[in-house]
């Protein structure tokens, strides 16, 4: 099918942006009181730091993206953990990354494909 393409190019995408955090971020722990979901929950999984983690597991292989998905979805997307950052990790573009690579993961229903096409055809 169509699909093989945009999967593959998305594990090499999110496994090149892993590379580049895992090597950027110091692990300080300055993002997490600026993270909301974080402060919230109070969960190392909820945070930014926790996320670059699970995410480097799926580019390594060792977590399906499935597995993954419920935390890459309840972040905010605000990017508040960027400005607090000193090493400047683009959390944003990981998290772009993270959130692609599991929407392809999923297997949808046909309903659902044509869904997706016609709402993003027009992006």
């Amino acid at each position: 099918m169509t699909f093989e393409a945009p999967m593959i190019s998305s594990r090499m995408e999110l496994e090149r942006l892993m590379e580049t955090a895992d090597a950027s971020c110091i692990k300080c722990g300055f993002c997490l009181p600026k993270c909301p979901t974080y402060r919230e929950t109070g969960l190392e999984s909820a945070s930014p730091r926790g996320r670059i983690h699970l995410m480097k597991l799926v580019a390594k292989g060792r977590l399906q993206p499935a597995d993954i998905d419920a935390q890459l979805d309840l972040c905010l997307g605000c990017r508040a953990c960027e400005t607090a950052c000193p090493a400047g990790v683009k959390f944003g573009r990981l998290l772009e990354a993270g959130r692609e690579r599991t929407r392809l993961a999923k297997e949808l229903t046909r309903w659902q494909r044509q869904q997706h096409q016609i709402f993003y055809s027009g992006l």
